[in-house]
This record gives structure tokens, C-alpha cells and sequence, in this order.
């Protein structure tokens, strides 16, 4: 939406798009083998998409939440990045948390208390 794609938001994209680049950070942009490399460092990102190995991460900056999606896999696309207002995320998902029903075989919130 264009209303959040103002200059202080393409600084900072900018700014996490090279810090993920960066080799001497994390690396994890930076090329396929550093992103293999990551993602088998840090099993406990994997998305259990059920048929391919796709990883997830979350990155918070003091105003936008950035979700991370990895696919090392030659010949796919290896990343997708999202970009969300914190707040206004952080609201969607409460709204789905309200409207999701409990799994069956456990208790809602209002049973638990």
C-alpha cells in the first residue's frame, strides 16, 4: 500500500536487506551456500511446509516487524521478504487468534481460566 511506502521505510529496508547481505553478519543473503549453511545451523526456523525445506524468520526493528522466507534449494526462489507495521500486525494476528477455534482435544482460553 502506498500510504507505508514513505522514505523512512525505504532507509530502513535498505539497511536490513544489506545487514542480511553482509558476510560478516549473519550472511544469510548473501548467497545460497550461506543460506544452506544458516538454515541447517537453525533447524528451529523451518516452516513444516510438508514438501520442501522452507525456513522462516522473524526480524523486529523499533517500528515494522520483517518476516523472512528461505528456500536454499537450487532453481527456487530463495527468498521472500514481508514488511509489516508492527502494530498493525500484531492486531491481525490477535483478531485471528480470536477467531480461530481450539484444536480438538483441548480447552479454550475461557475454559482454561
Amino acid at each position: 500500500q502506498t500510504q507505508f511506502k514513505t522514505h523512512d521505510f525505504g532507509v530502513e529496508l535498505n539497511k536490513v536487506v544489506h545487514a542480511l547481505r553482509a558476510k560478516g553478519g549473519c550472511g544469510l543473503l548473501a548467497d545460497r551456500h550461506h543460506m544452506s549453511e544458516f538454515c541447517a545451523r537453525h533447524p528451529e526456523t523451518a516452516l513444516g511446509t510438508g514438501f520442501a525445506a522452507v525456513y522462516g524468520v522473524k526480524l523486529k526493528t523499533v517500528s515494522r516487524t520483517y518476516l523472512l522466507r528461505c528456500d536454499p534449494r537450487k532453481g527456487e526462489t530463495n527468498f521472500c521478504l514481508y514488511a509489516y507495521e508492527t502494530p498493525l500486525l500484531e492486531h491481525c494476528v490477535e483478531q485471528l487468534a480470536r477467531q480461530r477455534p481450539a484444536p480438538t482435544g483441548t480447552r479454550s482460553r475461557e475454559e482454561a481460566r
